[in-house]
């Protein structure tokens, strides 16, 4: 199944064990890339975590579950979006980085 929003409607959905959730987006249709596993539970969700990473406000109108290929079975490409992905989540780990030596 395929997120629906503007900024992700190219990432994809796969239900692992029980709660646990992948989300996936496609460069090409040979290379798929993993941007995250994460337990969907009542206090955590993968989609949020998306999001802040994105850098986006979560979208405010009701989640459907379109397919994710096309009709002809071909996936969704977005290279934009995993090179957003790369960037916005190698800030953000070093934000958290930096955030854990000041603890210290």
């Amino acid at each position: 199944m395929r997120l629906a929003g503007e900024l992700v409607s190219s990432v994809c959905r796969l239900d692992l064990y029980g709660s646990w959730r992948l989300l996936t987006c496609f460069e090409s249709a040979e290379r798929c890339i993993l941007l995250l596993v994460a337990e969907h539970s009542r206090s955590e969700s993968p989609y949020r975590m998306l999001y802040e990473v994105l850098g986006i406000t979560e979208p405010e109108e009701p989640r459907t579950k379109p397919a994710c290929c096309d009709a002809s079975g071909q996936p969704p490409i977005d290279t934009d979006l995993v090179a957003t992905f790369e960037d916005s989540a190698r800030s953000l780990a070093r934000g958290l980085h930096k955030t854990r030596r000041t603890r210290r």
